[in-house]
């Protein structure tokens, strides 16, 4: 990209040049870009300053995010499918359908509300990863 801003610039400051030295001979004027290519140099040098600052911003929040997650889960049967024991006020560890008991459930991170959920046998369980 560097190699097409610079011949942009540079045929804008060529031609920018020659129409110049055109009009002082021939007294015929043309249309001048020599503020283009240096506002475009500028242009690119602030998007190459910025870029740098949203990456790195955006990596922080994504370490945030996954610090969110539970390191382990308590694993009850592998018999028919995976059974997760969460206690309450605990994070949930994956996706998944409540077998049994009931609970409220903070879902504020996926769906927005601000109150918990309950949550009671065949409800669907979403993660806020």
């Amino acid at each position: 990209m560097d190699v097409l801003v610079a011949l942009g610039t540079i045929a804008s400051y060529v031609y920018s040049l020659y129409a110049l030295l055109y009009g002082a001979f021939t007294g015929f004027w043309c249309p001048t870009y020599f503020e283009t290519s240096a506002m475009l140099i500028a242009f690119v040098l602030l998007g190459k300053y910025l870029e740098p600052l949203a990456k790195g911003k955006t990596s922080d929040a994504i370490k945030k995010l996954v610090e969110l997650a539970p390191a382990t889960a308590l694993l009850l049967t592998k018999d028919k499918g995976d059974l997760l024991k969460v206690l309450p006020g605990s994070k949930i560890p994956a996706d998944g359908v409540v077998s049994w008991a009931s609970s409220h459930v903070n879902e504020s991170m996926v769906t927005g509300e601000s109150v918990p959920v309950l949550k009671e046998p065949i409800h669907l369980l979403l993660v806020s990863l």
